[in-house]
């Protein structure tokens, strides 16, 4: 019979809390793919971005990431 332990719960939680923090950051693209290749198809142009956090995503993926490290102690 093999039991889980404690170390093993936290690794779980840290990176449920990683996955969490990942998915917290949002971005969009000023221009679309479409109108930049029309100014000019040969260049590969720098197109600004918009980043947002999700702000209770981001605070639980750092707490999970917390609890998860103190599991692991």
């Amino acid at each position: 019979m093999t039991f889980i332990t404690r170390q093993q719960i936290g690794l779980i939680v840290v990176l449920v809390g990683t996955a969490s923090l990942a998915f917290s950051i949002r971005t969009l693209s000023q221009y679309d793919e479409k109108i930049l290749k029309e100014i000019d198809p040969d260049k590969k142009l720098w197109a600004p971005t918009q980043t947002a956090i999700v702000r209770p995503l981001f605070w639980g993926g750092l707490v999970l990431v917390s609890i998860g490290t103190a599991l692991q102690w």
